[in-house]
């Protein structure tokens, strides 16, 4: 009978473990109830539990709990999540707000004087007002936020911010940070900025046309804020405001980039020249143009760096080169200068691992070969005579000089070469080597 009762006893248990009771007056949502007799939330697909996993921080957990959850159940459906459009929780010390990202109707977030060091909008694509002064912010981006009016991020640690994602951008606060530049190109709404506290160099508003006609009409005056020293210009007519160091540059028209220098050119193979420059600051990218059999034209470009590889080099004759940066607007380039030309024939590289050996009768060569070359010319000086031609070789990576003398060095050279008609296109060499005959 004990053994009976037993048996029954693990039985509903197990039932417990699984059944489902009616959370509401009329079962609207469903609960789990565990063995152990808690009730858990049931979470339905598309809904979210208010928990530890999906809010980690305990005060954001809680003021989401306070702000969304209508029917108090733990559960955020559809509805609760998309009747939150704005949050505002500022001087709780929290340090994360993980869990905004299942608000995605939301277009306010305050989350000021708190102790974040990342925050991630990415899901927040209808945001227009983002508050977040004075935390610990070190990146933020605003890529997938095309929609934001106003930003206030300043009292952080950014050293960069792209805002070229958020073209309604009106106002814009980002001082006490380390921003060296700002690129304000797609940003030509913006009125209000305060940029002060920073480590920019210049500041660049020629495409903001509200920033430049503020500049050049409004009212310039002297101000301190939180041990800074700024110029504030202001335009009440048009709600303007701009707040900057007085010794910060502002340029109110396009600016040219400065001219490419470090210009070098250095032979890449068959066909091949390699260019290399310094960068320009605030480039967008490079145009490359040469001249080739006394014609001059565009070679092409590059976004991605300071080098660029002319695949179709003259190789029987010298190409001639400038680089000129250039910043772009409006589907517009705009180049700047280039210091000086500079000139290499597209010929094959220099052969690698050039060895001199003694062998019974001569010195042997070995080498490894040159991309693109038919055929190697090893040049040489023989005791008591002078630098000349030794010999060739079409079929490999080695030669042996059998006239080579065995009581005093011998001097090599070898240089790859290709055809080019009747021509014989002759390549670079390394240093050279020495050997004595066996």
């Amino acid at each position: 009978m004990i053994k009976k009762r037993l048996v029954t006893s693990m039985v509903m248990t197990a039932l417990a473990a699984t059944l489902a009771i009616p959370g509401g007056a009329f079962g609207a949502k469903v609960r789990t109830l565990k063995a152990d007799g808690d009730v858990l939330p049931f979470v339905p697909a598309g809904s979210v539990a208010i928990n530890e996993n999906n809010f980690p921080d305990v005060n954001f957990r809680e003021y989401i709990r306070d702000l969304a959850d209508a029917d108090k159940d733990g559960v955020l459906d559809d509805t609760e999540l998309a009747a939150v459009t704005s949050i505002s929780i500022t001087e709780e010390q929290i340090s994360s707000v993980k869990g905004i990202e299942f608000f995605t109707e939301l277009t306010k977030l305050r989350v000021s004087v708190n102790e974040l060091t990342e925050l991630d909008v990415s899901k927040n694509t209808k945001l227009q007002d983002l508050i977040c002064f004075r935390n610990y912010l070190t990146e933020l981006d605003l890529s997938n936020n095309p929609n934001l009016i106003y930003l206030s991020c300043g009292y952080n640690q950014f050293d960069k911010l792209d805002l070229s994602h958020n073209p309604l951008l009106e106002e814009f606060y980002c001082q006490a940070n380390y921003l060296e530049k700002l690129d304000l190109r797609n940003n030509p709404n913006l009125r209000k900025m305060f940029c002060y506290g920073n480590k920019l160099k210049k500041l660049d508003i020629h495409s903001c046309p509200i920033m430049v006609d503020l500049i050049k009409t409004g009212t310039k005056m002297q101000d301190e804020n939180d041990g800074y020293v700024y110029s504030s210009y202001s335009k009440k007519s048009t709600k303007a405001h701009l707040n900057i160091e007085e010794n910060i540059p502002i340029c109110l028209e396009l600016q040219k980039p400065e001219t490419v220098t470090g210009l070098s050119a250095t032979s890449a193979g068959k066909n091949k020249v390699k260019l290399s420059w310094s960068a320009v600051e605030d480039a967008d990218g490079y145009l490359v143009y040469a001249q080739k059999d006394g014609k001059y034209g565009y070679v092409g470009m590059t976004t991605k760096g300071t080098a660029f590889t002319d695949t179709k080099a003259l190789d029987y004759d010298y190409n001639y080169y400038w680089v000129f940066a250039y910043v772009q607007e409006n589907g517009k380039m705009y180049p700047g200068g280039c210091e000086k030309y500079v000139y290499a024939k597209g010929v094959c590289l220099a052969v690698t691992g050039l060895k001199a050996s003694s062998v019974t009768g001569g010195v042997k060569l070995t080498w490894t070969g040159s991309s693109g070359a038919q055929g190697y010319l090893v040049y040489g000086i023989h005791p008591g005579a002078s630098y000349g031609y030794i010999g060739m070789t079409t079929k490999g990576t080695t030669f042996t000089d059998k006239n080579a003398s065995k009581t005093d060095w011998n001097f090599y050279w070898v240089f790859p070469y290709h055809k080019y008609g009747d021509k014989m296109i002759v390549g670079g060499t390394p240093k050279y080597v020495y050997g004595k005959a066996k």
